[in-house]
């Protein structure tokens, strides 16, 4: 699909959760949210599953995290901000493969209502921390 008929359908598909008030299904599983480190600690913020799940569907690709949820001591082990959104279960890092998708993961977030993303090489960080500043975009 070319990309202008891919971003015409994503506002489409915008408009319909916006305007409609449509909740998208849920496209995460629990074990994909959970800490890496095994623990079972933690939960995911339901205002900012929320968004993902609307950004997903905006993007009308499959979201791969590779950080959700992290305990303290995961954190402190994957060398995560002191202060990491990650640990308040408001963050999700999503892997990407190639610009085309990074492009479309991008501008779903920010469709979604995410004013907090960071771009890497391999993932897209978003965030919806209400403690940190947002309108920001950064690059690891």
């Amino acid at each position: 699909m070319k990309i202008s008929t891919w971003i015409l359908t994503a506002l489409f598909r915008c408009l319909r959760v916006k305007l409609l008030n449509f909740k998208p299904k849920n496209y995460f599983t629990e074990e994909e949210l959970a800490c890496k480190c095994g623990c079972g600690g933690g939960w995911f913020n339901h205002e900012a599953l929320l968004k993902f799940n609307i950004a997903r569907y905006i993007a009308n690709i499959p979201f791969d995290p590779s950080s959700a949820i992290r305990c303290f001591a995961y954190n402190k082990t994957v060398k995560g901000v002191k202060d990491s959104t990650h640990m308040y279960g408001v963050a999700m890092d999503l892997t990407v493969t190639n610009s085309t998708d990074r492009f479309k993961i991008i501008f779903a977030l920010l469709l979604a209502g995410f004013t907090r993303i960071g771009i890497a090489k391999t993932f897209v960080h978003a965030d919806n921390s209400d403690k940190k500043s947002s309108g920001v975009i950064w690059l690891y």
